[in-house]
């Protein structure tokens, strides 16, 4: 009889840990949801300002082959940009490019395998987190990259002599400004396309976001953004009611 009593009392136990595990599984996927569908609100805002940032790519590598030992100012000024924009944000040196600056967190994905939730979560649902936030990691990534060529750019925001060495070096940072914009633009695709398998929809405030990133877009650089391929991007993951175009 103590014998069966013991037993009963552990599988009575161990079906409270399988419980608590569950809810603790369930928690982490919502969390983890939410990551995911906030990530992909702000990396859609790439697919409208793709036309954009290309242009811009495109002209600037133009200019910059057929200079000969001087070059003439060229900052950035987006079609969009007002009087107001330039005094609320001041730049000590003014930017020759300048791609949209998000935010993407992975900390939940990395608290969930800190805390031993992966054990007892299914195998698919693992491969698919892990293949999402692989992603989420590599837009933060190329962000910066992208940040860091940007700033090595500045130099064409002025006047002054162009050495063969100055646009080879330019030459070769606005070609992989190109690439990397389209490796996100890709990847945000991508994103969208796994976690709308996932079941992941994007809040009201997610929805929001990605809208008045759209409206700032477009009154900064113009009708150069393509706002119909950002809402295309998101489309099977934003939840069922009225058509949100603004």
């Amino acid at each position: 009889m103590i014998v069966l009593g013991v037993l009963i009392a552990l599988a009575a136990q161990q079906a409270v840990d399988d419980w608590q595990w569950r809810q603790t599984v369930a928690r982490t996927k919502s969390d983890l949801d939410k990551s995911i569908a906030t990530s992909i609100a702000n990396i859609a805002e790439r697919a409208a300002v793709d036309p954009c940032l290309s242009q811009r790519l495109s002209d600037l590598a133009t200019k910059v082959a057929a200079s000969r030992g001087t070059w003439s100012a060229d900052p950035y000024r987006p079609p969009g940009q007002t009087k107001q924009m330039v005094d609320v944000v001041k730049f000590a040196v003014p930017v020759a490019y300048r791609a949209p600056l998000r935010t993407y967190l992975s900390d939940v994905w990395e608290q969930t395998k800190a805390a031993g939730v992966l054990s007892h979560m299914a195998p698919t649902d693992i491969a698919s987190y892990a293949d999402i936030f692989y992603l989420v990691t590599e837009f933060a990534s190329n962000n910066r990259t992208e940040r860091e060529l940007s700033s090595s750019l500045s130099f064409l925001s002025f006047d002054g002599p162009m050495t063969a060495e100055d646009r080879s070096r330019a030459l070769s940072d606005i070609s992989r400004l190109d690439m990397l914009n389209k490796f996100i633009v890709s990847n945000a695709k991508k994103a969208a396309a796994k976690a709308a398998a996932m079941g992941v929809t994007l809040s009201a405030d997610d929805d929001k976001l990605l809208l008045g990133n759209l409206d700032n877009q477009q009154g900064f650089r113009g009708t150069c953004v393509d706002r119909a391929a950002a809402l295309k991007l998101i489309a099977p993951l934003r939840r069922p009611g009225p058509t949100r175009t603004r």
